[in-house]
């Protein structure tokens, strides 16, 4: 499922791959991505959303800040304060979607927000 994995400065970059028509659509990964970071109420922070066409390939990204929710489905989270999350769901390929997700410290991701966003704004179809 992970296709690439990354250290941009203290923070982690995941590309995940799962397959033509595999992962779920841009809104549940989205709604999905909201549900873990938390506010300061413990209900889940308001995060900013944005869509951008690039070519043939629809991209749709989210981005929060709060306490993520880290660790894998089904276990007990564990609560990261001060956490940014960007993430972005790449549709339109042939060979399917394509998920990004960047999580780290809100200090660590803010000087490479742009760099990420760059990167996921380079996506093409493979030829």
């Amino acid at each position: 499922m992970r296709a690439a994995q990354y250290d941009a400065g203290g923070v982690e970059v995941v590309v995940f791959y799962f397959g033509p028509g595999q992962g779920g659509t841009a809104e549940q990964n989205l709604a999905r991505w909201a549900s873990q970071v938390l506010g300061e109420d413990g209900a889940p922070a308001e995060p900013s959303t944005g869509h951008v066409d690039v070519g043939s390939l629809h991209i749709s990204t989210i981005e929060s800040t709060g306490v993520y929710q880290s660790g894998m489905p089904g276990a007990a989270p564990t609560p990261l304060e001060g956490t940014t999350l960007i993430g972005a769901v790449i549709e339109g390929a042939p060979g399917g979607s394509v998920f990004v997700r960047a999580v780290g410290p809100a200090g660590a991701v803010a000087p490479q927000r742009d760099a990420i966003l760059a990167f996921v704004r380079s996506a093409a179809p493979a030829p």
